[in-house]
């Protein structure tokens, strides 16, 4: 079973956007050793691809998601 991660973000200021990464996919690429995880000059940066991503969801009901 691999180790997945989430990241929330927020989209308007009452909704969430789940988005799913695993262990493997975040260092299993060529472009983690190439770029940069940050980039302050508008320069290329390592922006994994996610899993599974998820609906808009309100955040009072995140508990309520699947």
């Amino acid at each position: 079973m691999p180790i997945v991660f989430s990241g929330w973000s927020p989209v308007n200021g009452t909704m969430l956007k789940r988005t799913d990464f695993t262990f493997h996919s975040l260092l299993d690429t060529g472009a983690v050793k190439e770029l940069p995880l940050f980039s302050d000059f508008s320069e290329d940066a390592f922006i994994p691809t996610p899993e599974k991503e998820y609906s808009l969801v309100h955040f009072l009901k995140v508990q309520d998601a699947q």
